[in-house]
This record gives C-alpha cells, sequence and structure tokens, in this order.
C-alpha cells in the first residue's frame, strides 16, 4: 500500500494499463444465445426404406440396443421406432469424454448385424450452438400452380439469396426448406415392359452405366500433360430419351419406348407454412468463431429488414472500424450503395424473418446492463448513507467499475 501511496505515476499507469486491456477484451467478448458446452448424448439414426414400425423396432432398435447397452459412462437408454426409419438415443453422465463414447459406440455398431436392406447407422450428436441464428420465410400469392409458384419461390432463394449470404464473412451455410425441387422423372410401364420384352433392372443398369463421365487417363506431349475424360452425363431430357436398351437377344430398345420421361418435382419431406400459407424457408448459420449479435445484424442490413435495438448502432461502429482499418478486411454487405437483398426480390416475393436470436441477446444485455447501473448506483448510496463523507465515496465507488473491468 505504501508503494502505491508513494508512486502515483506508476500506480496511473498501472490502472490505464488494466483499463485498456479490460476494455479491448470487454470488446472481443463472444455474444451467443447458448454458452460453449457440449450434451453428453449421441443419437444413432439408422434408416430402413420400407419398413413398418414393427420390423424397425425388433430388427434395428432392439439390435442396437443390445450392443450399445454397456457402453461405459451410459446413464439413459431409449429408442423411437417408426417407419422407414429408428432413432436410438444414448444419454451419458456429465463429465463423460464423448470423443471416446462415440468411439467405443461405433466399435460395437460395426460388429452388430442388420438386415442387407438397411443402411449403416449414423452417429449424430446434439451442438446447441450448431442451431441457425436467423430464420427468414419467402411467401408469395399462389398464381396457377401452387407446385410451380413454390418451384419458383425455391429457385428465387437459392440463386438471390442463398449465393448472397453465404458470401458474407462469418456465414458457414443457408439452409433452404419446403418449396418444390425440380428433377428428371423416368416412370415406367409395366405394360409396356412385357409387351417390348425388357425388365425393370435392365432399365436402371442402362441409365447407371450411360449417365456417367469417365477418366480416361492422360497424354503425354513433351512438358505438356492432357487429361483425357469421356462425358456422357445427362444433360438434358432429351438425352435422356435417346438411351437404347439392349434386350439378350441384341434388339435395341429406346427407353421412352417402354417409360414415360418428363420433368417434375421431388417427394417433399419438409413443408413450411407463413399465416397458413405455404413458404420457402431458409435457415442461416454462422461460422464457429463468429459473433452472433454481430453477424445477425450484417444479414439484416443486407436482407434490408428494419432496425432493431442497437442494430443501426452496431452498423455504423463496424463501418467507421472499417474505415480506419482496424479489422483487416472488407465487407461489401456494409456498403449502403449497394441494393439490399429485399430490393431485388420480384415485387410479389415477401420475405419476412420468423426468427432472430440476436433480438433476445440484445434483450438479455440491455436488461443487464440496466440492472448493472441500477445496482452500482444503489451501492454508492448505501456506502455515502454509512461513510458521510463524499471523498471516501468516491474513491470506492470508482473502484466498482474499475473492477468489473
Amino acid at each position: 500500500m505504501i508503494w502505491v501511496v508513494r508512486r502515483p505515476v506508476a500506480t496511473w499507469m498501472m490502472a490505464i494499463a488494466l483499463l485498456v486491456f479490460g476494455w479491448v477484451s470487454y470488446q472481443r467478448l463472444p455474444l451467443n444465445l447458448m454458452p460453449d458446452l457440449s450434451y453428453p448424448t449421441i443419437t444413432v439414426r439408422t434408416s430402413a426404406d420400407g419398413y413398418a414400425p414393427e420390423e424397425v423396432e425388433s430388427q434395428v432398435s432392439q439390435r442396437i440396443e443390445e450392443s450399445v447397452a454397456t457402453t461405459p459412462g451410459l446413464s439413459k437408454l431409449e429408442s423411437r421406432s417408426k417407419a422407414n426409419g429408428s432413432d436410438v438415443i444414448l444419454s451419458f453422465n456429465w463429465g463423460t469424454e464423448m470423443d471416446q463414447a462415440i468411439q467405443n459406440v461405433r466399435e460395437q455398431l460395426q460388429i452388430t448385424q442388420f438386415p442387407e436392406d438397411v443402411e449403416r447407422p449414423l452417429i449424430l450428436r446434439y451442438d446447441p450452438t450448431l442451431d441457425p441464428i436467423i430464420r427468414i420465410a419467402l411467401s408469395k400469392p399462389i398464381e396457377g400452380s401452387k407446385a410451380s409458384t413454390l418451384a419458383d419461390l425455391r429457385q428465387t432463394a437459392e440463386r438471390l439469396i442463398k449465393k448472397d449470404l453465404e458470401a458474407m464473412n462469418g456465414v458457414a451455410a443457408v439452409r433452404i426448406r419446403g418449396g418444390f425441387e425440380p428433377e428428371t422423372q423416368v416412370l415406367v410401364r409395366e405394360d409396356w415392359l412385357q409387351a417390348r420384352n425388357v425388365t425393370i433392372d435392365q432399365v436402371i443398369q442402362t441409365l447407371q452405366s450411360e449417365n456417367v463421365n469417365i477418366p480416361g487417363g492422360s497424354i503425354l506431349e513433351g512438358r505438356r500433360e492432357y487429361l483425357v475424360r469421356t462425358l456422357n452425363a445427362f444433360q438434358n431430357v432429351s438425352d435422356i430419351r435417346e438411351i437404347k436398351i439392349r434386350r439378350s437377344d441384341g434388339v435395341e430398345i429406346r427407353l421412352d419406348e417402354v417409360a414415360e420421361i418428363r420433368e417434375g418435382y421431388k417427394e417433399r419431406q419438409v413443408l413450411s407454412r407463413l399465416d397458413g400459407q405455404e413458404s420457402v424457408e431458409l435457415e442461416i448459420y454462422k461460422s464457429a468463431d463468429a459473433n452472433i449479435v454481430s453477424i445477425a445484424n450484417q444479414i439484416k442490413k443486407r436482407i434490408g429488414a428494419p432496425e432493431t435495438f442497437g442494430f443501426k448502432k452496431v452498423l455504423n461502429d463496424m463501418a467507421q472500424e472499417q474505415q480506419n482499418g482496424g479489422w483487416g478486411y472488407q465487407d461489401d454487405s456494409l456498403d449502403t450503395g449497394n441494393k439490399t437483398i429485399r430490393e431485388t426480390l420480384p415485387e410479389d416475393v415477401s420475405l419476412t424473418i420468423l426468427e432472430d436470436q440476436a433480438v433476445f441477446i440484445e434483450s438479455a444485455l440491455n436488461n443487464l446492463r440496466s440492472t448493472a447501473f441500477l445496482g452500482a448506483f444503489l451501492a454508492v448510496v448505501i456506502l455515502f448513507l454509512f461513510l458521510r463523507n463524499f471523498r471516501a465515496t468516491a474513491i470506492i465507488g470508482a473502484a466498482i467499475p474499475m473492477s468489473i473491468v
């Protein structure tokens, strides 16, 4: 204490250094909705196409339960058998080394026998930080065919929004759900097969063998090396129609003589609705080291969403930092001269933000700040009531924020 009193300059330098380092550390603190933790659970997911729940239970789920029941650290085991698939959930004691637990489960599943038409199990882990930080919905009035309208919406999401957002710093991926995905369908007619003496296996083998690009080695010419490839992948529907199936007697049958070939849509696994109307949903995932509030505000700025909480201030601070060269990278999404995604969409397409984790985080932080200031004020008032000295109260009151920083 005597050293601190006798050397005020050194004391002030140390205090200022602590304040500077504390403030810089505060600015770099990540803002996330969930803490950085890993739930001690593992999900073993198995696909069994064409199996009823009873068969899934007896031939898949029970075998997995028997094989993993002796895993060290296992506290709870439950299974969910449904048509075409099984989920076996393993819960472990807190503190269990999950990497080792996954390795143990994988080794036990390797020696477990399943029916030939059942796919090998997948080992999945749930991490709350992998949830999407923002969910967006695209919708438009249904005009004409509902399938074509939803297909146009999905195409708009893939071409205009997905590519744009995935190019931003801090965005790991954009996942699209709902709508219709186009696909080329080959609908084989059984009566046509019988009339031309062709089997379904011959059709499948012909399609698999024709729709390939095969590497053919390389050619050396002096110091140059040329790669040789055989390009035979399908480009359009007409290429598929021209395929010929060779029968055992040598006769060639065109594919369109035994099957109907048309442009259609994939079977939907997910259906999204907004206000009772079908829509297309986009889920935006952040990079592992990205700040949720910062990247969410950048995304909303790029989308053209209305300001929320400290949205405008954060963007202004970020733009100022970039002008000063503080971050070492440039982000075109902060250029106010560029059109937002909302402005590039067709007039009849509406964009709605369904979920935004940054709103909850900023609300919690604002509540924390107000509570901290109120607590500090009440602490200083109580100190003054007991000490009855402004100077002593000011010294102790100054120590509160300094100790926090």
